[in-house]
């Protein structure tokens, strides 16, 4: 797999790259991704992407240009999905590779 590049969002000319989040932020974007009908679902995406950074959703909305919000929401979304997905995938691996070490009887 192929590594996935982190989102980054831009505030006041600071530049903030997504940081791998916790389960917590994972758990919550997938309830927001199952809601995505709201504007302010996407902007809560994105906020609690780059809350690690004291990014609120007053400053997503405040900076973030509307052609730009979705695009960057769906790429929080995509991104933790991978991350998730890579580490499942290695886990799994790993398991699988056990299992196979194990000697026959």
């Amino acid at each position: 797999m192929s590594k996935i590049e982190a989102p980054v969002l831009t505030i006041n000319n600071a530049t903030y790259e997504m940081k791998a989040p916790k389960s917590r932020v994972w758990r919550e974007v997938t309830k927001l991704q199952e809601e995505a009908e709201s504007i302010d679902n996407w902007v809560k995406t994105v906020a609690m992407s780059f809350s690690n950074y004291g990014i609120t959703e007053d400053d997503v909305l405040d900076n973030v240009e509307v052609t730009e919000l979705i695009p960057l929401a769906f790429a929080c979304v995509h991104y933790i999905n991978a991350l998730v997905n890579e580490k499942l995938e290695n886990v799994l691996v790993k398991k699988a590779g056990k299992a196979e070490e194990m000697p026959a009887e």
